[in-house]
């Protein structure tokens, strides 16, 4: 069992974390995630939001 010890700190690496992914297109892999297996995201006006869902067949051919 993990627990936040920084909560503060996590916040802010999280964000920097998340829009890096939508400046560079990574893909982000959800391996606990029975339905969405492979994701990218988006910033818009509201935040970071779901762009595209991906299986790993797709990825990986």
């Amino acid at each position: 069992m993990n627990y936040d010890t920084l909560p503060r700190l996590i916040l802010n690496e999280k964000e920097k974390f998340i829009n890096a992914t939508d400046d560079n297109y990574y893909y982000l892999f959800l391996e606990h995630d029975a339905h969405n297996e492979i994701i990218t995201v988006q910033k818009n006006r509201k935040g970071v939001r779901l762009k595209e869902v991906f299986t790993c067949e797709q990825i990986l051919k």
